[in-house]
């Protein structure tokens, strides 16, 4: 049974159904998996969300089939020059397993010199005279030739449809790979939080009169693998994540052929 690579383009702010912390705070780190570098945890959401979502897309999987929970692979950050970039990390790059279309190598990882703070491509646009600054980072960075492999073939995947020519440059320019721990940091202050009722119970509302929602903003990617027959070839729309009916959660489901085998 042969497996898809699936990217998860985020429309609107992905909300998480991750489970209720102390200080009644729902997070998509509170559904979080441990990643190659042990200390970050990449932003997850629960396969049972992504399932949820296929269905009603009349998309038929077993729960098995989905190799592990859809974690973050390329969060959107503010920078000064260029509007913004999509950041990532070794960690998060390591699930990635690509078929490049003009290759016969498959992309897994980044090589990461801890010595360079961030790592873009020849083409990146965001640089403000020869400076990287991203959120309130400045970081030195690096041209790196294996960056540009890795975000050609990203963009070629996720925004290979009709009308989504900028999108796919701009993802060609400007992909930056900076270390787990800069990832970790910036994930404190990237991701949108948004607070609302706590509910309908008079106690929990005396206690706590709001909870704060960290959601997945808009044009992130996320990335899983299925493992099915007859799956869909053409990008599908889905509603994903928790509270569709404010508009939360339109994304684009993308689903791309992968390099290797599972067996029969």
């Amino acid at each position: 049974m042969s497996e898809k690579t699936v990217f998860i383009h985020a429309l609107t702010g992905i909300g998480s159904t991750g489970e209720k912390t102390a200080s009644l705070t729902y997070l998509p780190r509170a559904a979080m998996e441990a990643a190659i570098d042990t200390d970050l945890k990449i932003p997850v959401i629960r396969t049972s969300t992504l399932m949820r979502a296929l269905r009603h897309a009349k998309i038929t999987i077993n729960p098995e089939n989905i190799s592990y929970d859809p974690s973050l692979l390329l969060l959107p950050v503010r920078t000064p020059a260029g509007l913004f970039a999509w950041i990532t990390c070794p960690a998060a790059l390591g699930k990635m397993k690509l078929l490049g279309s003009n290759s016969n190598q498959t992309i897994q990882g980044f090589t990461f010199n801890p010595e360079v703070q961030a790592y873009v491509t020849r083409s990146c646009q965001i640089l403000l005279d020869r400076e990287l600054i991203i959120e309130e980072y400045f970081l030195r960075s690096k041209y790196s030739n294996e960056l540009d492999v890795i975000a050609l073939e990203l963009a070629k995947n996720i925004f290979s449809d009709p009308g989504y020519e900028w999108w796919q440059k701009k993802l060609q320019m400007d992909l930056v790979v900076v270390s787990n721990q800069t990832f970790a940091a910036m994930l404190q202050t990237a991701l949108e939080i948004r607070a609302r009722v706590a509910g309908n119970s008079a106690q929990i509302a005396r206690k706590t009169p709001y909870l704060y929602e960290e959601l997945f903003p808009a044009e992130a990617v996320l990335i899983t693998a299925l493992a099915a027959e007859n799956l869909p070839t053409e990008t599908k729309l889905i509603e994903l994540g928790n509270n569709l009916s404010t508009g939360r959660g339109l994304s684009r489901l993308i689903m791309r052929a992968s390099s290797y085998d599972l067996g029969a």
